[in-house]
């Protein structure tokens, strides 16, 4: 089976309020327990409710991305500094 989004839940907003909290998942399978892999992630959205479901799929997964590439930079960061100590 492929890699791929498998699910966006969206918690029940007002029209016209914020989305608030959107749960991701991603894997081979449905479910986690039918994966080798996946990623779960919930991340709190300021998009409104009556936008798109694809606007709000995008706005979601910017955010994951946006957190997944910020402690990418804080690790490489922390492991530039470890090398430059043992040199």
């Amino acid at each position: 089976m492929a890699f791929e989004l498998r699910r966006t839940t969206f918690r029940v907003a007002p029209a016209g309020h914020q989305v608030g909290l959107v749960t991701l998942f991603a894997g081979e399978a449905d479910e986690p327990g039918q994966s080798d892999q996946w990623i779960s992630a919930q991340v709190q959205s300021a998009e409104r409710s009556m936008k798109s479901v694809a606007l709000n799929q995008i706005a979601a997964l910017q955010l994951v991305r946006n957190l997944i590439d910020d402690e990418i930079e804080r690790l490489t960061g922390l492991y530039r500094q470890e090398e430059q100590s043992q040199r």
